[in-house]
């Protein structure tokens, strides 16, 4: 949850601004339109985030420690175990102690009369949105088991991409790492040096390359120039956070983060396939399309894609078919292809919504996870570009000025 600043105009025509806690922008926004203010700005609150993560505990549930509880809690209550046992065998059992804490709160919240997805409401932390809505859906239907189960094997699922991708990036950090180190060493200890050879045989100029490496070495080396560079990274990072903070500057920036090289098609992809898989979750859980659009938008990382949904579900609201309010407020460049598009179409009319969607995250499911296994291959050609240009330069303005003193010691 953070708190975010807003300016708005009520009914009385009068300007009123205030704070509100929320989980993003959208559910502000969606907060004030139901008080009905029309919305100046909405603007994150730097100061009290930054607060906040000071005072943020080390210790928050990992991915891991959630799949466990998940896959626990489904075990357990799928064998006849009732809810008030499950969650007295988990209390007993070693966790963190922040974990094991808000475990013992949700175990007092149903003893007291709540369900479960009362007492996950108000100890949030553990399960998302959608997750949490899912359950609700499920406890209503009378479906809890088998909506657990499909939260399980969707945490399962999304983890053996992250494990994926994880494992994909350590070639690349790794050569980053060793071209620091080397780059380090060269400016800081080598050039130097070779400065001082070639300056004792009275000579000043020295070659382009070893020039550059020198200005940079001597510019890191002076204690002022490094605090007019910390304080410029500094006001950049704030820059660019505060517009981040903007409906408008979050929306603008998520897009360019999918025009990236390589990365950008991974994300997009799984931004497809995650909304894919929430929407199709809600439906299926027996939610109706506006709630199911309000709480996907509501729930996806990037807010380009998010604003994307949050117009759809304007207007499927106002009377128009899920796949024409896509196709109005798409960008199929940048967000969903116009082949998803028409699959949703036919499926609209032939009634398989859901299983359509399934399929859908499937699809782009496999091709994500196809990418994230070929993301090594992918980045391999560039870095070795890279590292070969960089060690011809560096080949350059280390030996280059050793050759020419080899020169003039012959004269």
């Amino acid at each position: 949850m953070g708190k975010y600043r807003y300016l708005a105009i009520n009914q009385d025509a009068e300007r009123v601004n205030g704070t509100v806690s929320a989980s993003n922008i959208f559910e502000v926004e969606e907060s004030l339109k139901k008080q009905n203010l029309v919305i100046l700005s909405i603007q994150e609150d730097i100061r009290n985030n930054f607060k906040n993560l000071l005072n943020k505990e080390l210790t928050g549930i990992s991915f891991k420690d959630k799949i466990v509880i998940l896959t626990q809690v489904y075990t357990m209550m799928s064998s006849g175990i009732n809810i008030n046992t499950v969650f007295e065998i988990l209390i007993n059992q070693k966790w963190k102690a922040s974990l094991g804490e808000k475990l013992r709160r949700i175990y007092n919240l149903i003893l007291s009369g709540k369900n479960l997805s009362e007492a996950f409401t108000i100890e949030s932390g553990i399960l998302n949105n959608v997750e949490v809505s899912l359950i609700r859906a499920g406890e209503k239907s009378g479906n809890l088991v088998e909506i657990l189960r499909k939260i399980k094997d969707d945490n399962l699922k999304n983890r053996e991409l992250r494990s994926r991708i994880k494992s994909a990036l350590i070639y690349p950090s790794i050569i980053l790492v060793v071209i620091f180190v080397v780059v380090f060493i060269m400016i800081f200890f080598m050039v130097p040096q070779v400065k001082l050879l070639y300056s004792s045989f009275g000579v000043d100029d020295l070659p382009i390359p070893t020039s550059i490496l020198i200005t940079v070495a001597n510019f890191f080396l002076n204690p002022l120039n490094l605090v007019v560079l910390f304080l410029v990274v500094i006001f950049l990072i704030l820059a660019i956070r505060y517009y981040y903070s903007t409906l408008y500057g979050r929306i603008r920036l998520d897009r360019m983060i999918l025009r990236m090289p390589i990365f950008g098609s991974l994300l997009k992809g799984y931004s497809i396939a995650n909304s894919m898989r929430i929407l199709s979750m809600l439906l299926e859980s027996g939610l109706s399309i506006i709630d199911a659009l309000d709480i996907t938008a509501n729930s996806l990382s990037n807010k380009y894609f998010s604003d994307i949904i949050v117009r759809t579900k304007n207007a499927v609201t106002n009377g128009k078919a899920l796949s024409v309010a896509l196709t109005e407020n798409n960008d199929e460049k940048t967000a969903y292809p116009q082949l998803l598009v028409a699959v949703l179409a036919s499926a609209e009319e032939s009634g398989s919504l859901v299983s359509v969607l399934n399929d859908m995250y499937t699809y782009f499911m496999t091709e994500v996870s196809q990418m994230g296994e070929n993301l090594t291959k992918s980045i391999e050609p560039f870095m070795l570009i890279v590292v070969g240009l960089l060690v011809a330069f560096m080949a350059l303005a280390v030996y280059l000025p050793i050759y020419q003193a080899g020169n003039l010691i012959g004269f």
